[in-house]
């Protein structure tokens, strides 16, 4: 499918017709529960802390940390961060299989962080009738979140987290956030936190069913591991390069969007190291397999990346092309 181009112009209406981006944050460092939890197979207690860690619009916005806590001293931990899905319309932190990933990922030894986000678009949709301007505003203020929730938790982990082996994981809309903190330019877009970057750098991203609106926002200069998961058949999110819900291009929202081929494609050609795992035939379902299926692949890529290793790797999983109303144009072959 040709790559469309008309994607700076929404950017720049996105900027202009932007309300909120830049208010006045208040982070809340002190307002915080815990629970212990034993886990008598690790012979480690299981840390649950939530926090407020800002408050944005008279909304505070609360993340939870998962943290196995041991006798002995133990070295800084790395992180993983969790943003969950829903269309930046709906969708929760608080599903039974976000917080078994989270708890499986802390027992293996990260401190993971399960973040809520502002909601843009709430009450609405994101649909082929929601303005390209507004979608690319709800991505706006959830990366916006996500970097305001970094910043509290290099601010509140210090010493006991590795700043270097910072990991950013997301399902669907949460996956369009992690695809972006990272590349986006916090001032150009208007970004929360714009110097969280000056000596900061995520250092991998795990996106499952996520799409960007630029590739070539992903430079030799800014890139960094990538993992990703997605049907060759998702009608919401496009494999490849196409307009998100596949809407008419006159629609109102009709917002071209890059998905997991495309951007491995590009990270590929930058010589970057990226895998994609790509499920024949497979639908916007493969937004939350990975969640619940796919954790020891997860887990092996970040320690493969911990450990420096360069590589590009695809895979296919067989599957059937027989009803695949969109993405039947892109290859099902390795």
């Amino acid at each position: 499918m040709k790559q469309l181009l008309f994607v700076p112009l929404i950017l720049l209406f996105a900027l202009l017709s932007a309300t909120c981006f830049r208010a006045d944050e208040k982070v809340l460092i002190d307002d915080s529960t815990s629970a212990l939890i034993n886990n008598e197979a690790f012979q480690d207690t299981l840390m649950f802390t939530t926090h407020v860690y800002a408050e944005k619009e008279k909304e505070a916005l609360e993340l939870d940390v998962y943290n196995y806590i041991g006798d002995a001293i133990e070295a800084p931990k790395p992180v993983l961060f969790f943003v969950h899905g829903g269309g930046f319309y709906t969708g929760t932190r608080k599903e039974s299989d976000i917080d078994e990933y989270c708890r499986w990922f802390a027992e293996k030894g990260f401190v993971v962080v399960n973040i809520s986000y502002r909601l843009y678009l709430k009450g609405q949709s994101f649909h082929c009738d929601q303005p390209s301007a507004e979608k690319i505003n709800a991505f706006r203020t959830a990366v916006s979140d996500l970097r305001s929730a970094t910043a509290f938790i290099l601010e509140t982990y210090g010493g006991t987290i590795n700043e270097d082996q910072v990991f950013i994981s997301g399902s669907s809309a949460g996956a369009e956030v992690v695809l972006h903190a990272p590349f986006w330019d916090a001032k150009e877009m208007n970004l929360d936190k714009p110097n969280l970057f000056d000596d900061f750098k995520y250092a991998g991203v795990l996106a499952f069913a996520g799409a960007m609106v630029d590739t070539s926002l992903i430079t030799k200069e800014n890139m960094l591991p990538m993992m990703m998961y997605h049907g060759t058949c998702d009608p919401l999110v496009p494999y490849g390069s196409a307009i998100h819900h596949f809407c008419p291009e006159n629609s109102v929202g009709g917002l071209p969007l890059h998905g997991s081929l495309s951007i491995y494609e590009q990270v590929k050609r930058l010589n970057g190291t990226v895998k994609l795992v790509a499920t024949c035939g497979g639908k916007h379902g493969r937004a939350v397999a990975p969640i619940r299926e796919s954790k020891d692949e997860l887990l092996a890529f970040l320690q493969r990346c911990m450990q420096g290793e360069q590589f590009q790797e695809k895979v296919v999983i067989e599957g059937s092309l027989a009803n695949c109303k969109y993405g039947k144009e892109w290859s099902c072959e390795e």
